[in-house]
């Protein structure tokens, strides 16, 4: 008698334990990086140091080791449902001031496109 009283416990704790596959659950969207709106790119000139750049848009989010004179600024965005994006945005310096920069941003003043 007593293993029929266990068997409905293990079954409910079986069908429990499958429906992570076959009911959805939430995930959580994941953001990393830095946040650049246009208004702030559209404020970077040739000749800014790298305070300035950085009073601007922030700490840039990777720092390369080999070149000093390079600021990375990446953003990723994995949503629940949709598209992975990823948006990079560098900017080259020559003795300290801003020379160039490229990326995936369309403001991206034309002065500094190289």
């Amino acid at each position: 008698m007593r293993q029929f009283l266990l068997l409905p416990f293990i079954l409910l704790a079986v069908l429990l334990a499958s429906c992570t596959s076959i009911v959805p659950y939430y995930k959580a969207d994941i953001q990393q990086g830095n946040v650049l709106p246009a208004a702030k790119i559209a404020k970077l000139k040739p000749g800014m140091t790298r305070i300035e750049i950085t009073n601007l848009l922030g700490d840039a989010v990777l720092q390369n080791s080999l070149d000093s004179q390079q600021l990375q600024y990446i953003y990723t965005d994995k949503p629940n449902q949709g598209k992975y994006v990823e948006k990079r945005l560098l900017l080259q310096l020559r003795n300290g001031k801003l020379v160039s920069a490229k990326g995936d941003y369309p403001a991206i003043p034309a002065s500094l496109k190289k």
